[in-house]
């Protein structure tokens, strides 16, 4: 092989490593543009759905305001108070706190009173002497009420 060969050669071996290392940075560069611009475009996605989503509770209060509202479990007929609750939305929170016919108030005094038997049944058992502890100390009888 000639010396012209040779450098002909290490000429090609060059050009290929170095196209190589070119498309590496290529494909770096492509997936660093592609981070930005997927984190670019997850924050625009959600300031417009944050957006659009004040903008729909904004227009639920403009529709029900001065509306008068029914309990759909007992029939109570309200209208939206501003000066003691500005939202219907609040209004009917309110109001289904203490409706007795209303499933999520029922379900709430259920939780009560399974509460306040379980605070009996505990302090039953640690007069007895029962260990309650749990082994890996955490304490899965505490309750909420």
């Amino acid at each position: 092989m000639t010396p012209l060969e040779k450098i002909d050669i290490l000429d090609e071996m060059i050009n290929e490593m170095i196209n190589k290392k070119d498309e590496e940075l290529e494909i770096e560069k492509a997936e660093n543009i592609r981070l930005c611009h997927d984190q670019w475009y997850i924050t625009n996605l959600w300031n417009k759905q944050h957006k659009e989503i004040k903008e729909l509770n904004n227009w639920i209060n403009d529709l029900q305001a001065g509306m008068y509202v029914n309990c759909v479990y007992c029939g109570h007929r309200f209208k939206s108070n501003p000066e003691v609750f500005p939202t219907i939305q609040e209004v009917l929170h309110e109001h289904m706190e203490n409706c007795s016919k209303h499933p999520l108030f029922k379900a709430n005094q259920e939780l009560k009173r399974l509460n306040s038997i379980i605070k009996i049944l505990i302090g039953d058992a640690l007069e007895q002497g029962i260990d309650l502890s749990v082994p890996n100390g955490k304490d899965h009888l505490t309750t909420p009420y």
